[in-house]
């Protein structure tokens, strides 16, 4: 048998094995799965050394069997993506418990099995890691990782919190310790500062290009788009109301959007 017809067997075994397991976990059983199969291919090209050489004819000869077997999804392009996927983040093999006898379990059971995914090494769906790993900076990439997974952004969410650059904006003011902060915890609220990007990026409300605009234009586009303008003040925020009534020192005031952040300590009205 040649390495390459081992290392397809390896991977259709692998595959197959994924296919059976509960649908409900799909999305964290897909990026397991994708995981165990950049850690086959990059052990193939390693054959032994303590580093892995890209090898193109050994993706190429995947994918075509891979193609024939499950269909298209798995081109040259989307194993070089799970490829990188892997090298990105194989510091969590051990989270994952992934196998280090791959090679022995299936040449002596002539398959791979796959336990259920219990843990929590990777909270989002393949597609985010798609997104994830054409970050090249590592703090960054963590940072959004781990917003993604505590705010539940969808995708596209993620996709235009990375294009208005939400990372550059806040590491902007801070000094290297809270950059590092940054990457392990996400954006933590410790002081008002920390409750407001600077700038704003508000291309989502769709206003025409003009150098100003009425509050009445600003008020009628941000509650049209009222989730995406929380999303991009920042921490904490939640929608009240349209033009809100409130007193202080027996006045009463309007507040147009009704846009409040709230914390333990203080009460912000926008």
């Amino acid at each position: 048998m040649t390495t390459n017809t081992l290392l397809i067997k390896q991977a259709v075994s692998l595959l197959e094995a994924a296919r059976h397991q509960a649908v409900k976990q799909t999305n964290s059983l897909m990026v397991l799965t994708y995981f165990y199969l950049g850690y086959l291919i990059v052990e193939h090209e390693q054959k032994g050394q303590p580093k892995a050489t890209y090898g193109a004819s050994t993706i190429k000869h995947l994918s075509k069997a891979l193609c024939k077997k499950f269909g298209n999804g798995f081109s040259e392009r989307n194993l070089e993506q799970i490829r990188a996927f892997f090298l990105i983040y194989k510091n969590r093999q051990k989270q994952v418990t992934i196998p280090q006898t791959v090679s022995a379990e299936f040449a002596t059971q002539h398959k791979i099995q796959l336990k259920k995914p219990t843990d929590k090494a990777f909270p989002l769906s393949w597609s985010h890691y798609v997104l994830l790993c054409r970050i090249k900076e590592k703090n960054e990439r963590s940072f959004y990782e781990i917003e993604a997974t505590h705010n539940n952004w969808g995708v596209r969410e993620l996709q235009r919190q990375i294009n208005s650059s939400l990372f550059e904006r806040l590491v902007l003011s801070k000094d290297k310790k809270r950059i590092q902060e940054l990457a392990r915890k996400g954006q933590i609220v410790e002081k008002p500062e920390d409750i407001l990007k600077t700038p704003y990026i508000l291309e989502f409300l769709g206003l025409e290009g003009k150098s100003n605009y009425t509050a009445s234009d600003l008020e009628k586009a941000i509650i049209d788009k009222i989730e995406h303008f929380l999303l991009e003040m920042g921490k904490g925020f939640l929608f009240q109301g349209r033009q809100v009534r409130f007193s202080f020192d027996e006045e009463s005031f309007f507040c147009r959007s009704g846009s409040i952040q709230s914390s333990p300590t203080m009460l912000c009205i926008n």
